[in-house]
């Protein structure tokens, strides 16, 4: 059956709304396409649910992450399997936090490097791990238009309902960029029995009538 988009706002991205949420200076760059990627956006402007859920991310550290954690995260970034691998079999933590709270599922997953996705997730990334903004690695990739590292994700049981801050799930980030194909991948694994059908402005100005 054919997804119904139209209770779906299309949610326009301002010049400040692009401002990167993972790692504070352009951490969702598309570094092997050689393009900028977005981070997900403010929502504002888009119907929210009446109650916002929490997400449940973990807690970015409390202290300046090492320059360790930092290394191995950028290279997740940028798609170097090399060092990725160097850095799990050095023991370090696959779910180590770097600026932001992002991790390296995120970062991979946000740029499209599907070969370091599929080595972060066999060797145990938390699909559920969310940096400051409530954003997980599925958030990301559907933002992203990355329809195969969607699918990765999925296969790993990533959640599809969890929500951000601004309480947009996976399929809303695809829907407000256009991604029909991730939009119609998500839509079926997505619960919108809750959700609100958009219908005509009651509200009244209190000024109006005085």
């Amino acid at each position: 059956m054919p997804v119904d988009y139209s209770k779906f706002d299309k949610v326009e991205v301002s010049d400040e709304e692009k401002e990167d949420e993972g790692e504070g200076e352009g951490a969702g760059d598309a570094c092997a396409a050689g393009g900028a990627a977005a981070a997900p956006a403010d929502a504002a402007q888009a119907s929210a649910p009446p109650e916002r859920a929490a997400p449940s991310p973990q807690e970015a550290p409390a202290v300046e992450p090492s320059e360790e954690v930092v290394d191995f995260v950028a290279a997740a970034r940028y798609g170097d399997m090399d060092d990725v691998q160097a850095g799990l079999a050095s023991g370090m933590d696959v779910n180590a936090r770097a600026g932001g709270g992002a991790c390296a599922l995120m970062m991979a997953s946000g740029n499209g490097h599907l070969e370091v996705v599929r080595s972060l997730l066999e060797a145990r990334a938390d699909c559920a791990a969310a940096n400051e903004g409530g954003n997980c690695a599925l958030h990301w990739s559907a933002l992203n238009g990355h329809e195969e590292v969607c699918k990765e994700l999925l296969r790993a049981r990533a959640d599809t309902n969890m929500r951000n801050e601004f309480g947009r799930r996976p399929f809303e980030e695809a829907f407000g960029r256009e991604h029909t194909t991730i939009c119609e991948l998500l839509a079926t694994l997505t619960d919108f029995s809750g959700d609100a059908v958009d219908g005509p402005d009651t509200a009244v100005d209190d000024k109006e009538g005085d």
